[in-house]
């Protein structure tokens, strides 16, 4: 869904016509973005304009070659973080790509380690 927080819903995608199938709940997904910048604005237009959506956790400007701003985004599941990026990111004027990375593990949040053990020691170190 292109839900924004403070206005109304740019449009609604019908979620009902979806097959059962094996959801992911709470996905965490970090997707980078090629702007083109405006010539006034620069890259803060189209950082706002995503900032509004109720699935963005953050938006940040980043240095580097391939991307430009940095979208942090929260949804019920795989497919609906999908649906986002084509429905609600894809047809901002002014983005040239998108890259969708999902988080699949968590070891740390907020500061605080997270209990991760699931019987997978790999990687730790004991003294």
């Amino acid at each position: 869904m292109c839900l924004l927080r403070k206005q109304e819903a740019l449009f609604h995608t019908d979620l009902t016509d979806l097959k059962e199938e094996v959801t992911v709940k709470n996905v965490t997904a970090f997707i980078k973005i090629k702007a083109e910048p405006k010539t006034i604005y620069g890259y803060s237009d189209i950082a706002k304009t995503i900032a509004q959506f109720a699935e963005v956790e953050s938006v940040h400007l980043i240095s580097g070659a391939n991307y430009d701003l940095s979208v942090s985004v929260n949804c019920e599941a795989i497919d609906q973080v999908g649906k986002f990026v084509r429905d609600c990111l894809a047809p901002i004027d002014g983005i040239m790509g998108i890259s969708t990375h999902f988080i699949i593990g968590r070891y740390k949040e907020g500061g605080v380690e997270l209990d991760t053990d699931n019987g997978d020691d790999r990687g730790l170190y004991t003294a």
